[in-house]
């Protein structure tokens, strides 16, 4: 299957939230766009990403990493790389590259959607990412972030809004609480 087609239907397996609706509607509205939106180097308006919510079988904790370029701790994650098999396989790669965790379940479909802007960096305009976010539960909790890189914890959830107010984050943890 095509990335493309895969992409379409994993789009269209989420029903999104409130505050997802927005996000669904600019990817929906580029999902068909002739151009490469799943390469890193499409700023017009930008292209998709993928990322992960990695939990902690107990689903008491969860993998964030401090991002030295923006500061914030986020979700492992990052570009769709012409290698990846399927998009999936894109973000388990990113969880690997970043944390070091090789052994972990997926849940199936999409967990949530965002979409954001990212400041110009390194001769790279400023544009959007369109992000598409996994739900995976580690198999064990032994990270090994790569020598260079950023840092990698395990937070617990209730610390989650203390080390970071990046709305998105904070809105993905609630859905993991559930109602």
């Amino acid at each position: 299957m095509s990335r493309r087609l895969e992409l379409m239907r994993l789009l269209d397996g989420v029903t999104p939230t409130a505050c997802e609706r927005r996000a669904m509607a600019e990817m929906r509205a580029i999902v068909t766009d002739p151009r490469d939106i799943l390469s890193a180097y499409t700023y017009d308006p930008g292209h998709f990403t993928v990322s992960a919510f990695v939990t902690d079988r107990a689903m008491s904790k969860l993998v964030l990493i401090r991002h030295s370029r923006v500061g914030a701790w986020l979700q492992p994650g990052g570009h769709i790389e012409p290698s990846d098999s399927s998009l999936e396989s894109a973000a388990r790669r990113e969880i690997c590259e970043e944390t070091g965790l090789t052994q972990f379940e997926s849940a199936p479909g999409l967990f949530d959607v965002d979409s954001h802007r990212v400041p110009a960096y390194r001769g790279q305009p400023s544009h959007r990412h369109f992000d598409l976010r996994f739900r995976m539960v580690a198999s064990d909790d032994s990270l090994a972030p790569p020598p260079g890189g950023d840092e990698v914890a395990w937070v617990v959830f209730d610390d989650v809004p203390s080390l970071t107010a990046d709305r998105s984050v904070l809105r993905s943890l609630q859905k993991l609480l559930g109602p």
